[in-house]
């Protein structure tokens, strides 16, 4: 039995469940969930514009412009968990013609970096707004991080292992395939 096909399809289907599922929640102004979607929308909406009346969603990328060093670490998780999510469809339609793919393991170890560098951009967002003298426990209640990355960190580990676990498989059937010899 192929069970990378079964790890992979779980993998991508974690991955696209987390496209719905907020990454971050700003309590500033209103309630703001922000999912991947928004994001990437944010980042190539070209005009950097803030919210003009207060009911309207702010630019999330506006919150993290104090410091580039969060906002590269924001969009290189977000390019990340997109990239990761076309390498999963590559990896499961190179096992559908019945190859191991490495592709699940690169796809797997790109949604793992996704997650967990999300979750700390957001820790160090956090910590940055509190050096500057805002008062930890205000940037806690206002930035909070989602549950989106979970997933997606989740996804990553679950097609790598995936991708252990087909190989040690195959590897075992070519030790239990009868050898000929003349």
């Amino acid at each position: 039995m192929d069970y990378s096909i079964i790890f992979i399809l779980v993998a991508i289907v974690l991955l696209l469940i987390s496209l719905t599922i907020p990454w971050v929640i700003i309590n500033f102004r209103g309630q703001w969930f922000y999912t991947p979607i928004e994001i990437v929308r944010g980042i190539t909406d070209g005009n950097d514009r803030n919210a003009s009346s207060f009911n309207e969603k702010p630019n999330f990328l506006r919150f993290t412009s104090v410091s580039q060093e969060i906002t590269f670490d924001m969009v290189l998780s977000i390019i990340t968990y997109l990239v990761s999510v076309g390498a999963m469809i590559v990896a499961l339609v190179s096992l559908w013609v019945k190859r191991l793919s490495k592709i699940m393991l690169l796809a797997g170890i790109l949604a793992t970096i996704a997650g967990i560098a999300w979750i700390d951009a957001i820790q160090s967002f956090r910590t940055a707004a509190a050096a500057s003298g805002v008062d930890a426990n205000l940037i806690n209640a206002i930035v909070v991080t989602g549950f989106g990355p979970y997933p997606v960190a989740i996804a990553g580990i679950i097609a790598a292992f995936g991708f252990f676990i087909e190989k040690m498989f195959r590897k075992q059937e070519q030790q239990d395939a009868p050898t000929t010899s003349l």
